[in-house]
């Protein structure tokens, strides 16, 4: 609809028209960030009270997955909410789960390149990412983490993006793929990447993704 200049009703009306939806989609964004903050609020209440391992392993999971959900959210790029920043989604990521570990954490590498994708892509390869660095801090160094070193890369390819977790623990040896690393690979296969573990001296794993 064009709008001639002696039209000033109607391009006033299409100018509340917008100031009014803004308004709604800022509303939403609010309700929606409020309500990831109470379940997590909700959840490390949880899990202050559960006195057996399994079950607080089960609530921490929980918890980070929803963490991971709010980090891409607050990745969005200014100018286009519907790409995310996702080195920095991954950074984020990253630190808040060596944060939370209970420990000093191992020596953390963390080389991102900048890479706007869409929502969907930053999610799959958030959670992935998530659940891989998680996986390391776990199951990497079970007697000495301090001295572990892991890292972190996002790079471009030609025909893509690269997402690699590395460590130098004791490797992965004959054990089957654990739920992190199961669900890392359904992830990558969301967005139609390819998702490979290396274990021998330490696990190194790759997602490779797709791009436009």
């Amino acid at each position: 609809m064009r709008v001639r200049p002696e039209d000033p009703e109607i391009l006033e009306a299409l100018i509340r028209g917008q100031t009014e939806e803004n308004e709604k989609v800022r509303t939403i964004e609010y309700q929606f960030r409020n309500g990831l903050q109470t379940i997590l609020s909700m959840l490390s209440l949880q899990l202050g009270m559960e006195q057996t391992e399994p079950a607080r392993s089960a609530v921490e999971s929980v918890r980070r997955r929803i963490e991971v959900l709010s980090i891409v959210h607050d990745s969005q790029l200014e100018y286009d909410p519907a790409m995310i920043d996702l080195a920095k989604s991954i950074g984020e990521i990253t630190r808040r789960i060596i944060q939370e570990s209970g420990s000093l954490g191992p020596g953390v590498s963390l080389r991102c390149d900048s890479m706007p994708v869409p929502y969907s892509v930053a999610l799959c390869l958030g959670f992935s990412a998530g659940e891989l660095v998680a996986n390391a801090i776990r199951h990497a160094w079970p007697e000495d983490r301090i001295r572990g070193t892991m890292e972190i890369s996002l790079r471009s390819t030609v025909s893509g993006g690269r997402l690699t977790v590395s460590d130098d623990g004791r490797g992965m040896g004959s054990a089957p793929k654990g739920l992190g690393l199961t669900l890392a690979e359904l992830m990558s296969e969301q967005i139609e990447g390819r998702f490979s573990i290396l274990s021998e001296a330490g696990t190194v794993a790759v997602i490779d993704f797709p791009l436009g």
